[in-house]
């Protein structure tokens, strides 16, 4: 393999890692929103709509569960979001596919709807 077509590669593989923490961060911050417009919130999974012919995928999964934590208030929930970006590419040999996928889990009080938003101090 040539080292042009590595490097293609790698910067592929770069692009995509960033394109998924994106979409991890959307999906915290969609989660939050959620959360504060209903208080009966528990997650979903997220499609986003956006149009683009590199991906094949592109979802979040988002669980909201309380804590199991003693000395937690029942306010406090524990979310989950997951980010899966997924990018199909035909070679003439074969189809490539590469997925990439980041997680990242949180706890919080409970937003209620007279909150301030996440972007207020």
């Amino acid at each position: 393999m040539t080292s042009a077509v590595r490097a293609q590669r790698e910067t592929r593989c770069r692009h995509q890692a960033i394109q998924t923490e994106w979409l991890l961060d959307a999906g915290i911050k969609r989660a939050i929103s959620q959360m504060t417009a209903d208080e009966k919130y528990e997650g979903e999974h997220w499609i986003p709509a956006f149009e683009t012919t590199q991906f094949a995928k592109a979802a979040v999964e988002i669980t909201v569960e309380p804590t199991t934590r003693s000395d937690s208030s029942a306010n406090v929930v524990s979310v989950n979001v997951v980010a899966t970006l997924a990018r199909s590419v035909a070679s003439p040999a074969m189809e490539i596919a590469t997925r990439t996928q980041k997680s990242f889990t949180f706890q919080i009080s409970k937003p209620t709807p007279h909150s301030p938003s996440i972007n207020e101090e």
